[in-house]
């Protein structure tokens, strides 16, 4: 009898290979489910969970194998498949979460599922899987829309990347992804130091895996600046400017670099570092925010003159940018502080007429209304 179950799955198995070779795919999906049951071996069952959910995928379908595999889980609690079913099931969840981020219900049943696994297989001899529930239940914690408790899920995705980030199980490239979502969830708990280890070892112990590397450098110069290492941040922008010249990610970093110098009061430095930006990528989309920060450094030297020609032509040559409200603004202020309140008044008055909901248009008129009454009181003095 057992053999009789064993010849009708591998029959089941060999029918779905050849529709899903063929194209077949949904009748392919349709024949591994007939392997969802208490009849088929353990392997057969193991195979159909894992071919279920890689053809659900590939049509970007998945609700129909959420609902199969949902269904063996509840029957077939004694399943040696039900494991890998329980996890390929909150994989699913997090994958159709991904497909369409609105719905937020995926991502609570994927970690639902995952919490499932977690406290039913710790002890069994499916907890070899248990490092990959750690890394999936990581990300539905990090890709938690609660704001209310998003310290407590970015302390629980870090516990879970640990746990993945030390495991002697996943393949290399699950380590990888461990070790560099353990960095981000330390960035994101100001542990910058910890985070630079991890982007680290990602660089040096993953190099197979170049997708990472672009992101785990832009990343360690975020947190070199973090961390005030400027020498360290201008290496780690030199890395990635040669590596990996062509990434959205190498502009990216070349911007935040200058605006780290900025913010760190060394606007000459900082000036420099954006005009370079503006010759090695004159045709990105990020010109208009690297000039605009080119004015902002002589503001922040005060050198007004030079600010108010920067911001001039800045306005002419990026006139409908959507900064277009805080350079006309700087433009006043910046006459302004050099003296000219004449050019100012009407800088801040044709503000406020044209962007009237411009959350600086109070403060534009506030200057306004203080020049009038400084001039109130000047006729006073006078008289």
């Amino acid at each position: 009898l057992a053999s009789d179950y064993n010849l009708r799955a591998e029959s089941v198995s060999v029918r779905a290979d050849i529709l899903e070779k063929s194209g077949r795919v949904a009748e392919a999906e349709a024949a591994y489910q007939e392997n969802l049951t208490t009849n088929a071996p353990g392997d057969h069952q193991w195979q159909a969970v894992l071919k279920i959910a890689e053809l659900a995928a590939a049509q970007n379908q998945f609700s129909d194998a959420e609902t199969n595999l949902d269904k063996f889980t509840v029957l077939f609690t004694n399943s040696p498949a039900r494991a890998i079913a329980l996890l390929t099931l909150g994989e699913l969840h997090l994958k159709d979460h991904a497909a369409q981020p609105a719905e937020t219900n995926h991502l609570q049943a994927a970690q639902a599922k995952f919490n499932q696994f977690l406290g039913t297989f710790t002890n069994s001899a499916a907890a070899g899987l248990a490092d990959k529930a750690h890394l999936d239940r990581g990300w539905c914690e990090w890709l938690s829309k609660d704001t209310t408790n998003r310290l407590a899920d970015l302390t629980n995705s870090l516990t879970d990347f640990e746990a993945a980030a030390q495991s002697a199980n996943l393949p290399p490239e699950d380590l990888a992804v461990a070790r560099f979502k353990t960095g981000d969830a330390q960035f994101a708990l100001t542990n910058y130091a910890a985070a630079l280890e991890n982007y680290r070892a990602v660089l040096e112990d993953f190099t197979n895996f170049p997708a990472l590397g672009a992101p785990a450098l832009y990343q360690s110069l975020r947190a070199k600046l973090q961390l005030t290492n400027y020498e360290g941040a201008s290496n780690a922008l030199a890395k990635i400017l040669k590596q990996y010249p062509a990434n959205e990610l190498a502009t990216n970093s070349a911007l935040l670099y200058g605006e780290g110098l900025a913010d760190a009061d060394q606007p000459a430095e900082a000036r420099e570092q954006f005009q370079n930006f503006v010759t090695m990528f004159p045709d990105s989309l990020l010109c208009p925010q690297a000039k605009f920060a080119i004015a902002r450094t002589y503001e922040l030297e005060q050198i007004w003159p030079a600010a108010i020609t920067a911001y001039q032509d800045w306005l002419k040559d990026f006139p409908t940018n959507d900064m277009r409200q805080q350079a006309d603004y700087a433009l006043a202020w910046a006459n302004f502080q050099a003296g000219d309140t004449t050019n100012a008044f009407g800088l801040f008055t044709n503000f406020v007429a044209q962007f009237p909901a411009s959350d600086l248009a109070p403060q534009a008129q506030w200057w306004v209304a203080d020049h009038f009454f400084n001039e109130a009181e000047d006729r006073k003095s006078v008289v």
